[in-house]
This record gives C-alpha cells, structure tokens and sequence, in this order.
C-alpha cells in the first residue's frame, strides 16, 4: 500500500487593527477535523469484519435434504467468512473462520509469516496477550481478536481444521496507520499586517486525496469544503 501526502492551501489576508508590525499565527489555524479524517478512513473499512464481533451467518445451508450420504459429514469453510480484513492501527481486528461438519475436530489460528500457533480450540496459545478466539456454542463462527493492531501485524493469517489433510481457510489483515494532518511552518508564522498569507496542510497516511478538509481559526470554522486544493 503507497501512501499518498495530500497538501491544501488556505489564503489569509491578514487586516488586524493592532498597531504593531507583525502578526503571529500560532494557534491560529487547526487544520483537518480528526474525526471526519477518521471517518474517511473507517469508510474504506465497512466491507471488512475489523468492526462486528457478531459471529457471521453461514451462507451455506448444510441442513441435509434427502438421503444423508454415507459416512461420517467431511469439515467443510463457509466463504461467508471474508479473506480480506482491515483495521486502523490502534484498533482490534476480527478474523472470521466459519466452519461446517467440525465434529470432534479442533479449529486453530496460525501467523502465516513465522508459522506461530495462536490459539486451539478456545485456548490461546501465545505470550502475545493482544489475541484470543471467540466462540460460543452454537455458532460456527471461530473469531480470532486482535487488540491494538499495529502495521506490523498486516499478514496472512490461516485458520485450520485438525484433521488429515489439514484444512486451511487463509484470512489476509491489512493495518493502517491512522491520518495524521501538520500545517507546513507551524507552530508559529510572522507576517506584516494586512499582508496575504499562504496556509499549506498535508495530511499523511491515507490512500486516498481526502474528501472532507476544515481550517479552523480560534476555534471556528474558517473553510470548509469546496476549499481550494492547491498542490497534492
């Protein structure tokens, strides 16, 4: 994933009635809402389970019309599960495994990228203490949670089912930084009075230009959009 830093301008003319010379902008401006920066990002999100703890309904329907088949029913993965989770960094994480048939089997979660076992059955097998599974009886749904995700933690990861041949159903988790938004020359800018001045924000870690920007000038609202991007 490339990041993109997206600068806005925002133009001032400064028309004080002070008499000194000079004027200082620290504090002036507080660019970038955190919320609707969050917001932008949590909305690349609502396709994944990184959100609900919910166990996830089957799409399969396993109920057995007609004539069972003969022997014992084979274990088999609900692709109601999504392969693709995302999460904020700081945030948790849930990566979804539904699981038909189990039987006496057992459903583990293993780090794909150094082969670790986190967790058995609902045990957690890991010093790491930021994972454990969710699961309640009835449900099909084996939900390994990540607490305070970092980037670091973006990887494959494999739920399987302990039987011969083992059965994998692979869930990659993608974390990112949460934006972040500076105005270049801050904390403090001089300029003489009655001059134009030229405020520059760049927002950093995000995938995208963002869709919502507001400058704020002693706490109130100064420009919001449609303000004018000038450079990204």
């Amino acid at each position: 994933m490339a990041w993109l830093s997206v600068c806005w301008g925002l133009t001032l003319c400064l028309t004080t009635t002070t008499t000194t010379n000079s004027a200082t902008t620290s504090d002036t401006t507080t660019a970038v809402n955190t919320g609707a920066r969050r917001a932008d990002v949590q909305a690349r999100l609502d396709d994944s389970s990184s959100r609900p703890v919910a166990p996830i309904e089957p799409l399969m329907d396993l109920g057995g019309r007609g004539a069972a088949p003969p022997g014992p029913l084979q274990p088999v993965f609900d692709e109601a599960a999504p392969r693709s989770v995302s999460s904020l960094s700081g945030g948790t994480a849930y990566l979804h495994c539904v699981v038909h048939h189990l039987g006496g089997g057992s459903v583990s979660w293993i780090r794909r990228r150094d082969l670790h076992i986190l967790t058995v059955g609902t045990y957690t097998y890991t010093t790491d203490q930021r994972f454990e599974v969710v699961h309640a009886a009835p449900s099909r749904d084996w939900i390994l949670k990540l607490r305070y995700a970092q980037e670091r933690d973006s990887g494959l990861y494999d739920c399987q089912v302990s039987r011969r041949p083992v059965l994998t159903y692979s869930v990659r988790l993608s974390v990112y930084a949460a934006p972040s938004a500076s105005i270049v020359g801050a904390p403090d800018m001089h300029v003489d009075r009655g001059s134009t001045i030229n405020l520059t924000c760049t927002v950093t870690h995000t995938s995208e230009p963002s869709a919502y920007i507001f400058w704020y000038h002693n706490g109130q609202v100064s420009c919001q959009p449609p303000c004018r991007r000038v450079k990204e």
